[in-house]
């Protein structure tokens, strides 16, 4: 019995040594081991903005300049110069009796009687008639425009009051003048437009180049001449 109690002794001392030791030895594994260091996360990169769409224009980008009074500038590609700027230079009546326009200068005694020019054109017919009366040209010009109700275009737009223009006889494309409208040219002379004064397109390019916003247009009916209306109308048409 004591041999037994001495033997456990002995193993009871030698496990109090041992246990320490293999302690020790893990903490000095431990120390003398590789540093594990987490990896350091990578941050998320910021999103790069949605670039804006390019607009998509449906029609061509309007290119006429509309001039301020007394601002004189090329006002199409075409290179085509206002001529005049000043709104009392001329008066233009509109004669809705024998379908012609015609541009008055001063006199002497600063009276409109000299012609400056005469030009055969077609006003409203008797269901969409032009207006009547006296107006000052508004300020808006455009070189190359459309009816949308109808889906055809004309040449020089300049706008005399609310949707009434001078402009050039029609055409089926925008920017061809290959594709005139025949029936508006030899309609020239007559009644036929929805309201606005349609002009051979030289005849529209003089208006769209010499009467300036504030020019005095006036609609006039006054007695028949057939003589001064065919001596105007054009024998074919010239661009």
């Amino acid at each position: 019995m004591n041999k037994r109690k001495k033997l456990l002794s002995a193993i009871f001392a030698f496990a109090l040594i041992l246990v320490p030791l293999t302690i020790a030895q893990a903490n000095a594994d431990f120390l003398s081991g590789p540093i594990i260091v987490p990896p350091t996360p990578t941050p998320a990169p910021t999103p790069e903005p949605t670039p804006e769409p390019e607009p998509v224009w449906l029609m061509p980008e309007p290119t006429a300049y509309v001039p301020t009074y007394g601002y004189v500038e090329a006002p199409d590609a075409d290179g085509a110069e206002w001529l005049n700027i000043d709104p009392e230079r001329y008066l233009v009546q509109v004669d809705a009796t024998n379908q012609v326009v015609t541009a008055f200068e001063q006199d002497e005694n600063g009276k409109y009687t000299v012609i400056a020019r005469q030009m055969i054109c077609s006003t409203g017919k008797s269901s969409t008639p032009s207006p009547r009366g006296t107006y000052e040209m508004a300020n808006e010009h455009y070189r190359f425009a459309y009816f949308a109700k109808e889906d055809v275009y004309a040449q020089y737009w300049s706008r005399i009051t609310r949707n009434i223009y001078f402009h050039s006889v029609l055409y089926a494309e925008h920017n061809n003048t290959d594709s005139l409208i025949v029936d508006t040219f030899e309609d020239l002379g007559s009644p036929a437009s929805n309201g606005c004064v349609r002009l051979m397109p030289q005849d529209a390019k003089w208006i769209y180049q010499n009467i300036p916003e504030g020019t005095t247009v006036r609609f006039t009916r006054p007695k028949k001449n057939s003589k001064l209306t065919e001596s105007l109308k054009p024998l074919y048409y010239v661009d």
